[in-house]
């Protein structure tokens, strides 16, 4: 295992405790990040000297430290140093009950309450590293010996990646007897189910592979999580498992875990567990409904509202399924949409996770789930594109602006595009696509595309007498932008009121300042 370095007010307060004939360690997550080249900003040191002992060695305020009830009965200290914060504590290997530290003299016991072998790793400027269940073998950060890349592939290069094996993996299948012979731990999936769910979670991330022994274990421990669920959780649990949930479903590696690990979503998310394995047989879906979910996820941006509505939209197929006049080839799912927005509203609601989104944020992800303002929206433009000149496809894109906005925009047009391509339509794909390549395209020019970027406004529409009123002027207005979405190079402030003016004054509705929509400007585009 390479060395790593602490940073200097890190090795100061390990040295701070030493003094007083103790053994300090740093441990876990800000070790293992270490070992990966990374910068932690948190640290977490543990000591064989208990809490009180720990809280007289810093009670000099030198560096300052704080502790309040919660971390008296977690038995820690959160003590502030340049750069970072650190927790300090005694030797744990557990809490109770009620969540008050459970003590040992053991660094060993430390470590084995942990998770995972990488986040059950010690180290100590002098004494080097402790590792007694081999986490730093998972750490792969260089290739192996016998790697020969492939100069003509490309995509054939080495990426460093981490094993993620379970504490007490080696005794999976073995009886208490056993364990303690071989002084094996209790398995992690056994203590705390919801640690199933972390192992998924860093496989979604991206450069975590789960062992074999491990992904054996996910399913031979599912039961537990399911009974722990149905007993029901507390609400940090339940905050653990939603941001588990977040993290699977935005992360890199999402398709896969979603797919292959149906049933332990299906566990803490019941309702998930009818699209498992259904499948629409109306020829729109390929796949079953996971499948299509976990390929939507693949194709979409790593946006959290953007991936949720993915991963809620097909909840309302299956209670929807009907076929219709007894024909088994004329299938509905009438009210499919609505229906999944009422479980996805459930879903938040259960896990308390509707306050930690905005307001809109929530709206956002609801209208996409319906698929409202998303296929409708985008009806007139969801002819073959090449059949539409691109002046035209163009005006039509910015005419959606008088409802949404650039970013509203994009993540609809994100939402159809990933749906379009887990159903493998390209053409429709193409469509979707062109529309998000064209919302990008009019943000970056400048075109005006809604009516606080024309060069006239109202004022000077009264002032040439072309209305006599506000109402009329906005509908002047609202001819005259329909007029510049088609063609830009018209918003000039005197081209516009020439044409305004000439057209009133040849149409004989202007006369009575009936302004019709239809009106069409009567002198060349040229004129001076």
């Amino acid at each position: 295992m390479a060395g790593i370095k602490l940073p200097k007010p890190i090795a100061d307060l390990i040295a701070k405790i030493e003094t007083h004939s103790y053994h300090a360690y740093a441990v876990g997550t800000c070790v293992f990040s270490l070992l990966r080249g990374e910068t932690p900003q948190e640290y977490d040191i543990v000591a064989n000297a208990d809490y009180n002992r720990l809280l007289a060695i810093f009670d000099d305020n030198s560096p300052r430290f704080y502790s309040d009830s919660c971390d008296k009965k977690r038995g820690e200290i959160t003590v502030r140093v340049k750069g970072a914060v650190v927790t300090v504590s005694p030797y744990r290997k557990g809490f109770d009950k009620d969540g008050h530290a459970v003590y040992s003299d053991a660094l060993r016991d430390e470590l084995a309450r942990r998770e995972f072998t990488f986040q059950a790793i010690a180290y100590n400027p002098d004494k080097g590293f402790k590792d007694p269940y081999h986490g730093g073998l998972c750490i792969h950060n260089v290739p192996p010996p016998d790697y020969a890349p492939d100069p003509d592939d490309l995509d054939n290069v080495f990426e460093p990646w981490v094993e993620v094996c379970a504490i007490g993996e080696d005794g999976f299948g073995l009886d208490d007897k056993q364990r303690i012979a071989e002084k094996i731990p209790d398995h992690a999936f056994e203590r705390n189910p919801l640690a199933i769910l972390s192992s998924l979670r860093y496989a979604a991330k991206g450069g975590f592979k789960i062992s074999e022994a491990t992904g054996k274990a996910v399913f031979g421990y599912l039961q537990l999580l399911t009974d722990k669920v149905n007993v029901g959780l507390t609400v940090p649990e339940k905050q653990v498992v939603w941001e588990a949930i977040t993290d699977i479903i935005t992360g890199r590696k999402a398709a896969a875990v979603v797919s292959e690990c149906r049933n332990v979503i299906a566990a803490v998310i019941p309702e998930f567990e009818a699209i498992t394995e259904f499948q629409t047989r109306d020829g729109v879906y390929a796949e079953d409904l996971t499948t299509h979910t976990a390929a939507a996820l693949s194709a979409a941006a790593p946006d959290k509202i953007l991936r949720l509505a993915l991963f809620f939209s097909k909840l309302g197929y299956p209670d929807t399924f009907a076929i219709c006049g007894g024909h088994p080839e004329e299938i509905s799912y009438f009210g499919a949409e609505e229906r999944a927005k009422i479980y996805a509203a459930r879903i938040m609601r259960r896990f308390g996770a509707e306050k930690l989104y905005a307001r809109y944020s929530l709206e956002e992800m609801y209208e996409l789930i319906t698929q409202n303002g998303c296929r409708e929206l985008f009806a007139n433009l969801r002819v073959p594109s090449k059949s539409i000149k691109k002046s035209d496809f163009r005006a039509n894109v910015k005419r959606l602006f008088k409802k949404y906005s650039a970013d509203e925009l994009r993540l609809r047009a994100r939402y159809c595009c990933a749906e379009e391509k887990a159903k493998g339509d390209e053409t429709a794909y193409n469509v979707y696509k062109r529309i998000l390549d064209e919302t990008d395209d009019i943000m970056r020019s400048g075109e005006c595309y809604n009516r606080q970027m024309l060069v006239v406004g109202i004022p000077d529409i009264l002032a040439r007498g072309l209305a006599i009123s506000d109402a009329q002027a906005d509908i002047v207005l609202d001819w005259l932008l329909d007029l510049v979405l088609e063609t830009p190079a018209l918003n000039v402030r005197s081209r516009l009121l020439q044409i305004a003016e000439r057209t009133i004054r040849a149409n004989t509705a202007a006369q009575s300042l009936e302004f019709r929509p239809d009106m069409k400007y009567t002198q060349p585009l040229d004129t001076p």
